[in-house]
């Protein structure tokens, strides 16, 4: 089971589960890459720092 979590989504508007779906570690830090279970929208984070959409 991938791990999951609580992120924004920009396409439901609200705060909704998410599922990790890759993670890379980067020379900036760790790369994770997550998707939401309600509409399948994906959201990039580096460090946990604020969701970057990708659509």
């Amino acid at each position: 089971m991938a791990p999951s979590g609580e992120l924004f989504c920009s396409e439901c508007e609200a705060e909704t589960s998410h599922r990790l779906v890759a993670r890379t570690k980067l020379h900036l830090g760790v790369k994770r890459k997550w998707r939401c279970e309600d509409c399948e929208h994906r959201v990039v984070t580096i460090n946990n720092s604020v969701p970057t959409t990708t659509g």
